[in-house]
């Protein structure tokens, strides 16, 4: 077994949100280079996403952080746990990543839910040179009814298995076992799993417990879908990209919304992975980034 080692961050800061939660930032890479600035999907946590943003460290001035009550940052009260005031969090966050870091143009690279995220974000605020959003849960325009039901009902179903999870564990081992045994999980190499289940959790009295307990992810996954469909990231003016899990595989995390038939938006999708595509295939989606990132000079 590798253990996966993640370097420490040449700089960090403390974030204070709205609500007197704390988000930590921690600077990775070469200062010189353009600035990324990343985080994850529900439930995991930044440095889950190491063997991606380790391809980044070279050339780029790499700054992660977890969404509110995940990874680093500490758990705050589950009533601010939901999308608008996540994007109120981003907010903060690039105004502070340019407070303590010095200022410099940013390009988002994000994941999933903080994807959504980043893009009510870019309506609100200007705050991007550039986004690559990786299987975002957005909806293309005229969809179905059918289809629209089907998404709507996801977040639903998703809630209610987010909370009947199992919050704590006397060994982290055991919640790698868990998702080693899963098809969930069944792209992702067993080394990364071990990193993702380190990441995901944090000490405590029983042994560890997630760092997202398991009714702050339910509350997020109940509002994601609705969300989607209010999603409109065909009439941003910067260079945007989005990269999907493999739309004819069957989903095993989260439905992938294909977005191949949209003109207007720089599309690829990863064959043979799924929404977890930046942990399942980390150099091929880290290359599909720098690509378009340097096509787009930004890079």
């Amino acid at each position: 077994m590798t253990v996966r080692t993640i370097p420490e961050p040449r700089d960090t800061a403390a974030v204070e949100l709205a609500d007197g939660g704390t988000i930590l930032l921690r600077r990775h890479g070469n200062p010189n280079g353009p600035r990324l600035v990343l985080s994850h999907g529900s439930s995991f946590s930044a440095d889950a996403y190491f063997p991606f943003w380790s391809r980044l460290l070279p050339e780029c001035d790499v700054v992660v952080y977890d969404l509110r009550n995940h990874g680093w940052n500490p758990l705050s009260d589950l009533g601010s746990h939901h999308m608008p005031m996540m994007v109120w969090d981003n907010l903060r966050v690039v105004r502070a990543i340019d407070r303590h870091f010095g200022p410099k143009p940013k390009i988002g690279i994000y994941h999933s839910v903080s994807a959504a995220i980043a893009v009510f974000q870019a309506i609100e605020e200007n705050s991007f040179v550039g986004l690559v959003l990786f299987d975002p849960p957005v909806c293309p325009p005229g969809l179905s009814e059918a289809r629209e039901r089907a998404i709507r009902s996801a977040g639903p179903a998703m809630s209610k298995r987010a909370a009947n999870r199992q919050a704590v564990f006397g060994r982290w081992e055991e919640l790698a076992e868990n998702y080693k045994k899963s098809q969930a999980f069944a792209f992702m190499d067993h080394d990364d799993i071990d990193l993702l289940a380190r990441t995901t959790l944090r000490p405590c009295e029983a042994g560890f417990e997630l760092c997202c307990p398991p009714a702050y992810e339910a509350k997020l996954f109940e509002q994601l879908y609705k969300w989607a469909l209010a999603i409109d990231i065909f009439s941003f003016d910067f260079p945007l990209k989005v990269i999907g899990g493999d739309p004819t595989a069957a989903f095993s995390f989260l439905p992938t919304v294909g977005l191949e038939q949209i003109s207007q938006v720089d599309y690829d999708f990863v064959p043979h992975t799924t929404h977890l595509l930046q942990l399942e295939q980390p150099r091929v989606c880290a290359d599909l980034a720098i690509d378009f990132l340097d096509r787009s000079n930004l890079i």
